[in-house]
Order: C-alpha cells, then sequence, then structure tokens
C-alpha cells in the first residue's frame, strides 16, 4: 500500500504546495512523488498509474466528476491528464499558471498568468486569465489587466534606544 503524505484535501479542493490531492468521490488520489513524477494511487492504495513530468508539479485540481486532472507545472507547462488512461495533453505557456479553477460542467479548465514586467520606472504586474475548453484543447483569454506596483516603502528610522547610542551614518561606531 502507498503511503499519503501531506494534509488532507477536500474531495475537489485543488492544491498548492500539496503532496497528494482526491479526486471529489476520493476514489483515487493524485500523488507528486520525487518532484517530477505523478502517481494516480485508489483510496486503497493500489497504484493505478505513473507518470513522469517534464518539469514539478506545483498546483493540482481534479475536475468535477473526477475524471481528469488539471495541474501547472513550475516550467510554465499545463496539463491536463485523463486520470484513467493517464495520457497527458500539455499546453505551453510562458509564464507558471496558477489559481486552476474547473467551469461546474467540467467543460472548461480557468487558470492565471502572472508576470511582472518594467515600463520606463514604472513596475506593472500584468494578470491573465486563461479557459482552456478541454474538449477542443484551445485556450483563449477571458480576461487582462495590468496595474502599476507602488514603489517599495523604506522603514522609518529607528529610535535610539536607551543604553544604546544610534549609530553615525556610514553604519560605524
Amino acid at each position: 500500500a502507498a503511503a499519503l503524505i501531506g494534509p488532507p484535501a477536500r474531495a475537489g479542493e485543488k492544491t498548492r504546495g500539496r503532496s497528494a490531492i482526491p479526486n471529489p468521490d476520493r476514489s483515487v488520489w493524485a500523488v507528486v512523488a520525487e518532484r517530477e513524477k505523478m502517481r494516480f494511487v485508489r483510496a486503497d492504495g493500489i497504484l493505478l498509474s505513473e507518470m513522469k513530468l517534464d518539469s514539478p508539479a506545483v498546483e493540482l485540481a481534479f475536475s468535477p466528476d473526477g475524471r481528469r486532472l488539471g495541474a501547472c507545472l513550475e516550467n510554465g507547462g499545463l496539463l491536463l491528464i485523463d486520470v484513467a488512461s493517464g495520457k497527458a495533453a500539455a499546453f505551453e505557456e510562458k509564464r507558471t499558471c496558477s489559481e486552476l479553477a474547473w467551469q461546474p460542467e467540467g467543460r472548461l479548465l480557468y487558470y492565471v498568468l502572472r508576470a511582472v514586467a518594467v515600463s520606463g520606472s514604472t513596475l506593472l504586474d500584468a494578470v491573465t486569465i486563461k479557459a482552456l475548453n478541454v474538449e477542443t484543447r484551445t485556450a483563449k483569454i477571458v480576461h487582462a489587466e495590468s496595474s502599476k506596483v507602488p514603489p517599495p516603502t523604506m522603514p522609518p528610522e529607528m529610535p535610539e534606544l536607551p543604553g544604546h547610542p544610534k549609530p553615525p551614518p556610514g553604519g560605524r561606531h
């Protein structure tokens, strides 16, 4: 029997940073093992299948019917895995995806792509939300926006503590 590690997830819940997640009826678990391996394990511990990943999975989400698994990879890839066959369709993205969310009917898998860019002296945070149609295997942008990132704020000057003189400019006594 395989040992599952990591905190348990509720049925249908997505995972980020966990090593295992159950399908909605908890009959099958997707287990990330050895960073670049994905295993599908029955609830009784029987190994159903194993696959090698091109890059570590950073987020997983089962479809509502439990037949498919979406996986965001560290290298920017998105995998759509058929749980029964273990076959995966790969979708390349230039940025790592996150925030996987299935449409309740299971036909669309939504995901977020983020990027930080510099425009002149302004830092921009760009967010793109895409929807992958699992039947046609096509993704389309459903929302995109960018916003200015506020400049970092410096902490206030430290007050002088009793018995500890304030260091002179340059930091040496």
